[in-house]
């Protein structure tokens, strides 16, 4: 079967782009009530509180740092760092999240270019939400980075498997657009969803994450059902050409199990915690002499 990649010519991504017979714009689903305002995550997105952590992502066949990925944290004035989890969904209950994704975008593209001129490069991942693409003005937003000097090659831009199903024509259209562009697309949360990859077969991705619900104790016994799911998604998977990320490695079990079934990389607490961009050199310099000398592979021959 060939490549994934290599059967969605820039020809065929130019005519889905000539073809504006488009179905109704996405609309994120109903969200129950938050707990933050509106003005609050307002406030707290223009004023620069809600910031990009960086959590690496690492190969699983040499344990070599391959990038990270851009996870939104509220420095929040009396809850601490607060993750994404505890504020996401009032972001989109209010409608802020073009706004939250904009300025997620316009940081992740700065610390690219510092790390860049430090010769660490680096790419980076980053969550959008199909409200932002839908509407175009992401795009162009970084058709601007990009015209402003910004190497915007460094960027996987992730999907959720659910996002991108909830209307697969708008998908692809904004998605071949940025495939156009030099952006890596991966799908996200991939197993959460109801689609399968030959529904996801037509959409121009290169990297798949499995969910971190199946990767979490994959390698532990008990969970028979979790690792059916896993290796027939990775066997398809690589079949069509897509690299797999392992999302939710957690211990040395979950380490040792998606190595063995093919997964390329691992991502996840086992690896490490989400950090503040000024402590991932750091983290890479120690994890490449000796933090990770004991997830490589035995070489001893025993």
């Amino acid at each position: 079967m060939s490549r994934l990649f290599e059967t969605v010519s820039k020809a065929s991504l130019e005519r889905v782009l000539r073809d504006r017979r488009l179905g109704p714009a996405w609309r994120p689903p109903k969200i129950p009530a938050p707990r933050f305002t509106s003005a609050d995550l307002e406030a707290a997105i223009e004023e620069s509180e809600i910031v990009a952590y960086y959590q690496p992502k690492v190969d699983l066949a040499n344990a070599t740092l391959v990038g990270v990925e851009a996870l939104a944290r509220w420095k929040h004035s009396h809850g601490g760092v607060l993750p994404a989890s505890q504020f996401m969904n009032a972001v989109e209950a209010h409608g802020h999240a073009r706004l939250l994704d904009k300025s997620m975008l316009a940081q992740v593209l700065l610390q690219a270019k510092s790390w860049q001129d430090l010769d660490f490069d680096l790419p980076i991942a980053l969550n959008v939400q199909m409200e932002s693409l839908s509407t175009f003005g992401f795009l162009d937003d970084l058709e601007d980075a990009a015209a402003a000097g910004a190497d915007i090659s460094c960027l996987t831009i992730e999907l959720t498997e659910s996002q991108i199903m909830a209307n697969p024509i708008v998908s692809l259209e904004v998605l071949a657009r940025l495939k156009l562009m030099g952006v890596t697309l991966s799908i996200d949360d991939f197993g959460t969803g109801h689609s399968t990859l030959t529904k996801l077969r037509d959409i121009p991705f290169t990297e798949l994450k499995l969910d971190r619900s199946f990767v979490r104790n994959a390698g532990h016994e008990g969970k028979a059902i979790s690792q059916s799911i896993i290796e027939a998604t990775v066997s398809l998977a690589h079949r069509l050409g897509l690299r797999i990320v392992a999302e939710g490695v957690e211990d040395q079990a979950d380490w040792d199990y998606v190595g063995a079934i093919g997964c390329d990389v691992a991502q996840g607490y086992f690896v490490a915690k989400p950090m503040p961009a000024e402590q991932v050199q750091s983290w890479a310099e120690l994890w490449s002499t000796k933090q990770h000398a004991h997830l490589r592979p035995d070489e001893s021959g025993s």
